[in-house]
């Protein structure tokens, strides 16, 4: 799943509108060209998967006014966008949209990750089952690469890792995928077509 990570030891992200505002200026249908669009970070194919989840809107205008609105063009601080050179294509076109609204963000290849970034953008492999205690949840230092935090969160993720009653599970990891949208801890872009090539 590629995946725009966001930062929270910047405390620019705690503001949920702002991260939900820069969803706005993500073009699904520029990233239907590279692979299924992502409304969630469970599997589409999952049995925990989520349908009833919104619809994420493509609106630069919007997004361009709240920014203005609310003086978060952020012009007095660089914002640090690092990704790995094979994303560098549509971390440039996302950077890009930034820039337009506002926001001065500088762009820049890694060749490992540190804790030096804004935003970071890499694919995230997702596991089958749809327990993503080790990806979100606020004690995991190590794997929780923004280090974000919901107390909500947290207790669907330690009720869904501790029942083997799958209908139960099914509950909690809808509402895991409900909240994630309410206050994403990342931009999730898109599961990437996969080719297979056979001789005939």
């Amino acid at each position: 799943l590629l995946t725009i990570f966001f930062n929270f030891n910047n405390n620019y992200f705690e503001e949920k509108n702002i991260r939900q505002n820069l969803s706005l200026i993500i073009n699904d249908k520029k990233l239907s060209e590279y692979g299924e669009v992502a409304k969630s970070s469970v599997l589409p194919i999952s049995w925990a998967y989520n349908n009833n989840l919104k619809e994420r809107v493509y609106d630069f205008e919007t997004a361009k006014k709240f920014f203005e609105k609310n003086k978060i063009n952020n012009n007095s601080k660089e914002l640090k966008f690092v990704t790995f050179f094979d994303y560098y294509d549509i971390a440039e076109e996302v950077v890009s949209e930034m820039r337009k609204i506002g926001l001065n963000v500088d762009l820049k290849i890694i060749s490992q990750l540190s804790d030096e970034f804004d935003f970071f953008m890499a694919f995230l492999k997702i596991p089958q089952d749809p327990d993503q205690y080790y990806f979100w949840h606020s004690t995991q230092r190590n794997s929780n690469i923004g280090n974000y935090k919901n107390m909500k969160i947290d207790l669907l993720l330690e009720k869904g890792r501790s029942t083997f009653n799958l209908e139960e599970r099914k509950k909690y990891y809808f509402d895991f995928q409900k909240t994630l949208q309410d206050d994403p801890p990342a931009l999730f872009l898109y599961y990437p077509y996969v080719y297979e090539i056979k001789r005939k």
